[in-house]
C-alpha cells in the first residue's frame, strides 16, 4: 500500500512588489520583465500550510492573503488522484479565479 504525502505551499506576492511590470507594445513606459530578472531577489514565504486535508483550505487561505488570481501547479498523477479537484472546489467556493498548470 503506497502512502502519499501531501503539502500545500501558498505564496502571495503582488507583482509590483517584485519589481515586475507587464510588457505591452502599446505602453511605452512598460518594463520588460526580463530586465528586472538580472537583479538579486530573495523570496520569503509568508506561510506554509501542510497536512492531511490542507488542500480543502486553499481557497480560504488564498482569499485571506488577498489573492484574486491563483496559479495551481500540479502533475497528471495528482490530478488523477483527485486532489486538484478538491483545490478547485475550495477556490470556487471563495469566488477566486484560477489557472491549472499541469505540464510538469
Amino acid at each position: 500500500m503506497s502512502r502519499h504525502r501531501q503539502s500545500l505551499v501558498l505564496l502571495h506576492y503582488p507583482a509590483d512588489a517584485l519589481g515586475w511590470r507587464s510588457f505591452s507594445n502599446n505602453n511605452k513606459n512598460a518594463l520588460d520583465m526580463s530586465q528586472s530578472l538580472h537583479q538579486l531577489r530573495k523570496f520569503v514565504s509568508p506561510e506554509i500550510i501542510f497536512g492531511a486535508g490542507s488542500r480543502h483550505s486553499v481557497g480560504n487561505y488564498a482569499k485571506t492573503f488577498g489573492a484574486r488570481k491563483v496559479l495551481v501547479v500540479s502533475d497528471p498523477g495528482v490530478i488523477a488522484a483527485g486532489w486538484v479537484a478538491d483545490v478547485e472546489a475550495s477556490l470556487q467556493v471563495q469566488g477566486l479565479e484560477y489557472f491549472i498548470y499541469s505540464n510538469v
